[in-house]
C-alpha cells in the first residue's frame, strides 16, 4: 500500500533538545534512560514501505533512512537501524528494545500510552483507496470489506469511520498484491490506507482514492524516559532553499 501526501511535507530544521547523550537526568544527577547500544542510536524502521523505508539488497534505504541518520549526526551518535515489523514498532520502544521508531509512524492516542512523540515532521492525508470507478465515496464502503495494515492509522480510521469487516495485513504492501487486486474488483473490497501515488498495478487496474478528512501528524516516537531529541514542523514554505531541506528531501520522488 502507497502513501499519498497532499497537504504540508516538512523537515528537519530545528531538532533535537540540549541534554546530554545517555538520556535526561533525573534528581541526584542519575540518568533517567541508557542508550540500548552506547555510542548508537539504535533505530527501528519497518522497510517495506517505498519511499520512506525499504531495503536496497539489505540496506535500508529511503526518506526515513535519512531523517534518522540526520538525528543521529547530529547527537553526535553511530546510527544502528534494526529491521522491525510494523506492529512491533512502538511495543519495541516501550520495552526498551530500541532507542527510537522512525518509520512514518503517525501520532495517536493508543500509541502516545506506551511512548512519547517529537513534534510532528511532517503531515500525511489518508486515503482510501480502490479500483477506478467502483467507489468514489467514504459513505459508499459502509458495511464492505477493506483491508488495511495492522496497527496502521488506516486500520483505526477505518474501523472507527468506515466499516467493522477490517482484513489486516502485516505490510501495507500485502494489501495491493495481485491476488488481492482480483479478489478487490470480484469482492468490492477496497485498499484503505495513506497513498502517495497513483500508478497501473500489476493487472493493468488503475487505482482512484477518496482523501479522509483528517490528515495525520508523523513523529519519531521514543521511550518515555528519553526525551533527548525532538523535530519542530516547519511548513515548506519556511523551508525553501534551506540546505537541510534540500540535503534529506531531494534523494526521494516526495511531493
Amino acid at each position: 500500500m502507497a502513501k499519498r501526501f497532499v497537504a504540508v511535507l516538512v523537515t528537519l530544521c530545528a531538532v533535537l533538545a540540549a541534554l546530554c547523550l545517555s538520556g535526561c537526568a533525573e534528581e541526584g544527577g542519575k540518568p533517567s534512560y541508557q542508550l540500548v547500544s552506547e555510542g548508537k542510536l539504535t533505530v527501528a524502521m519497518a522497510p517495506n514501505f517505498p519511499p520512506f523505508d525499504s531495503l536496497d539488497g539489505e540496506t535500508p534505504t529511503g526518506f526515513d533512512v535519512s531523517v534518522a541518520r540526520e538525528v543521529a549526526n547530529r547527537l553526535g551518535l553511530q546510527l544502528e537501524i534494526k529491521a522491525v515489523p510494523f506492529d512491533e514498532l512502538v511495543q519495541g520502544v516501550h520495552d526498551g528494545t530500541y532507542d527510537v521508531a522512525i518509520s512514518a509512524l503517525s501520532i495517536n492516542p493508543s500509541r502516545s500510552e506506551l511512548v512519547d512523540f517529537s513534534s510532528p515532521y511532517y503531515l500525511v492525508d489518508q486515503a482510501i483507496v480502490a479500483k477506478k470507478g467502483v467507489y468514489e465515496k467514504v459513505s459508499e464502503l459502509k458495511g464492505k470489506q477493506v483491508a488495511a495494515e495492522a496497527e496502521a492509522t488506516g486500520y483505526d480510521y477505518a474501523m472507527a469511520n468506515v466499516t467493522q469487516n477490517v482484513v489486516t495485513y502485516k505490510t501495507a504492501a500485502e494489501c495491493f498484491n495481485v491476488r488481492e487486486i482480483c479478489r478487490c474488483r470480484e469482492q468490492g473490497q477496497s485498499g484503505l490506507n495513506r497513498c502517495h501515488q497513483r500508478r497501473p498495478r500489476p493487472d493493468g487496474q488503475r487505482w482512484n482514492s477518496c482523501r479522509a478528512p483528517k490528515a495525520s501528524r508523523v513523529g519519531v516516537s521514543r521511550h518515555c524516559g528519553a526525551p533527548f531529541l525532538d523535530m519542530a514542523l516547519t511548513s515548506r514554505r519556511r523551508v525553501r532553499g534551506s540546505a537541510l531541506a534540500a540535503e534529506v528531501k531531494q534523494p526521494w520522488p516526495l511531493p
